[in-house]
């Protein structure tokens, strides 16, 4: 590997240096700027060949830092598209051992977005990947907490149930309640329970995607789901062990079938039970077709490779934080 590097000077912790060339490159460095949020910066895109010249000191600068950049980044992203021929090994090692960071693009994207990107994702980026520790301890725990909150949320909420059904019997008459087969853990099937919230001839022309502002909900529909009120009923899906309180939403047979045939990955948000709430509904929201259910797809699969209580905690509070004071999204 020859001679050893000379010792950087001190690094910049809140600069990224994203090492590559072609569409992964573009893919971090404009998601950077997006969603960096002012805590991380761009220090640059180089090509595997540069990466060397831009740690490298020179006599006319600073303590070894690139004209205008007062200490070099601490963190080197490798956003490649073919990685063959083109990884710079012997200098990655160098700059590994003097304290430099060094991430591929996944796990950069991963971290930056709080999704698991589906259409860049390859199978080795899951294999190989921290996390999805779906043990039985965890899982056991889950159901225990699911169930015991589930009854209690249960109880609190039949007044507000009942009355809610009132007024949809009045508006659109009975029933007032709403059941349709969904696809849970395992892709086993089960019927859900919500509050009414469309007309009763909503699906006389087969099934359809439900949008935010879909003309087949009613007056007291519309209210129900902006207040998260039509998802109650799922507490008995909870108290009978179908559902979770958090976890990806079940999805109709006739979409996963085509959603599977979209993604091989969609399968995947079978691993854990189906929930009232999840990550993706506290960050993205509602899905009107085959794009948007595959990005909702990104942060479920994100939701289970970091699945814990303390998770499930947090994604709690921001869909009280939704429903209260329409925070988030």
């Amino acid at each position: 590997m020859g001679a050893a590097a000379p010792i950087l000077p001190r690094l910049d912790h809140d600069a990224v240096l994203i090492v590559g060339e072609g569409n992964a490159a573009r893919r971090c460095s404009h998601a950077l700027v997006e969603q960096g949020g002012g805590k991380i910066r761009l220090a640059g895109v180089v090509s595997p060949g540069d990466l060397a010249a831009w740690y490298a000191p020179k006599p006319d600068e600073t303590n070894g830092a690139r004209p205008g950049i007062h200490r070099p980044p601490r963190r080197i992203v490798l956003a490649l598209d073919d990685r063959r021929g083109a990884l710079p090994v012997d200098e990655l090692v160098r700059l590994r051992f003097q304290g430099i960071d060094v991430v591929d693009e996944q796990q950069f994207l991963q971290e930056l977005t709080h999704k698991i990107p589906v259409t860049t994702i390859r199978p080795s980026d899951l294999v190989f990947s921290e996390g999805f520790k779906l043990n039985n301890a965890k899982l056991a725990a889950k159901v225990c907490v699911d169930w015991c909150l589930g009854a209690l949320l249960l109880v609190l909420s039949l007044p507000l149930i009942a009355l809610a059904g009132l007024v949809i019997a009045i508006e659109d008459g009975f029933p007032i309640f709403y059941r349709q087969e969904r696809v849970g853990r395992g892709g086993r099937p089960f019927r859900i329970f919500k509050l009414r919230t469309m007309r009763q001839d909503a699906e006389q022309d087969g099934p359809q995607f439900a949008s935010e502002d879909d003309p087949r909900i009613t007056r007291i529909g519309r209210f129900l789901r902006r207040a998260r009120l039509d998802e109650l009923p799922q507490l008995i899906n909870v108290f009978r062990g179908e559902m979770a309180i958090v976890g990806p939403r079940p999805e109709r047979p006739v979409f996963v079938n085509q959603f599977e045939s979209l993604s091989p990955y969609f399968a995947l948000r079978h691993s854990v039970r189906p929930g009232i709430t999840g990550w993706a509904q506290v960050m993205y929201g509602y899905a009107s077709g085959s794009d948007e259910a595959l990005e909702k797809l990104s942060y479920d699969l994100y939701y289970i490779k970091h699945f814990s209580l303390r998770q499930d905690l947090e994604i709690l509070l921001r869909t009280v934080s939704v429903v209260l004071w329409g925070k988030g999204r």
